[in-house]
């Protein structure tokens, strides 16, 4: 069964065949004049190469300095051998040094875009750029994480809701508007509602073996 491709892919596909079609000759364009070819190639604009390729250095020099921190970080950790026990089902999957960084890369990356780094959301985010991932299920990725040094605990100050500022700042904004419409002789009428922040910092997350975990500064206005 032949595999289906978007049309975005196959637009990029064809712009590639084509132009390795008219090579088969010969280049076209000099080998050394790599900013021409990869224009003929993707079909975009100088500009637009000189944007990816500034992009792709910077996304590597990330990876690379990432890789650095992690790797110093856990020379000092002598993980203890466990033995072996017979398993049914799937082996485990073994992943290489690098799948492991890619796995706390794409948990700082969530932080960093403020979002929680779930298990169900690390794995979407690692599936959607590494289809092939050895990882493909969520009780793995949480078993893996352990492994790692994750660890899935509350957080050292989880908020109570009336104890939060964003509530206290409404309760007196309610307590003056209530004021006012008294003041006024106005009709009231009362119905059960709850005030919410969008972002209340959740109860229990992961965190890595360095402490990081928990979205810092979230801001976001209420809603009923």
């Amino acid at each position: 069964m032949s595999k289906e491709f978007s049309l975005e892919f196959k637009q990029l596909a064809f712009s590639i065949i084509d132009f390795i079609e008219k090579e088969k000759n010969g280049p076209s364009i000099p080998l050394n004049n790599v900013t021409d070819r990869l224009v003929a190639i993707l079909g975009i604009s100088r500009r637009s190469v000189f944007v990816l390729k500034s992009e792709m250095k910077q996304l590597k020099e990330d990876q690379e300095e990432f890789v650095r921190f992690t790797r110093s970080s856990s020379t000092s950790l002598s993980p203890t051998p466990l033995p072996p026990a017979k398993r049914s089902g799937r082996p485990k999957a073994q992943l290489t040094n690098f799948e492991k960084d890619t796995i706390r890369l794409t948990f700082h990356l969530l932080l960093k875009d403020k979002m929680y780094p779930t298990v169900e959301n690390l794995l979407s985010t690692l599936l959607s750029q590494y289809p092939e991932f050895p990882i493909q299920s969520i009780t793995s990725l949480r078993r893996e994480m352990k492994a790692l040094g994750f660890k899935y605990r509350k957080t050292n100050k989880a908020k109570i809701l009336m104890d939060s500022v964003a509530f206290q700042a409404q309760r007196a904004a309610y307590f003056r508007k209530i004021d006012q419409l008294r003041l006024n002789n106005s009709i009231l009428y009362y119905h059960d509602e709850t005030w919410l922040s969008r972002n209340e910092e959740k109860a229990v997350v992961w965190f890595d073996d360095q402490g990081y975990g928990r979205l810092r500064n979230s801001q976001g206005k209420g809603e009923d």
